[in-house]
């Protein structure tokens, strides 16, 4: 597999950006959208689900998304080499 780079820079997010301190932000595919069809968010709800910002903003662009999948196939995947 490739490198994927795992984190972005915290300033790429709207809220993060508000922060003086420095931090960085993964974007991971939500549920079950990924190549394996395993749940990663165990706890989501009927509702938590449908109102999903996965496609919201830059996640509307297929290219992201896939970016995401790719991110979370490699964490479910690889988890020991996923740190």
């Amino acid at each position: 597999m490739k490198n994927i780079k795992l984190l972005a820079n915290g300033n790429t997010n709207a809220k993060t950006a508000k922060n003086a301190r420095e931090s960085a932000i993964m974007y991971l595919a939500p549920h079950t959208q990924n190549s394996f069809n395993v749940n990663v968010c165990a706890l989501a709800t009927d509702g938590c689900i449908l109102a999903c910002l996965y496609k919201a903003g830059r996640g509307a662009f297929n290219s992201i998304q896939q970016a995401r999948i790719r991110k979370t196939d490699f964490y479910i995947s690889e988890k020991k080499k996923f740190h």
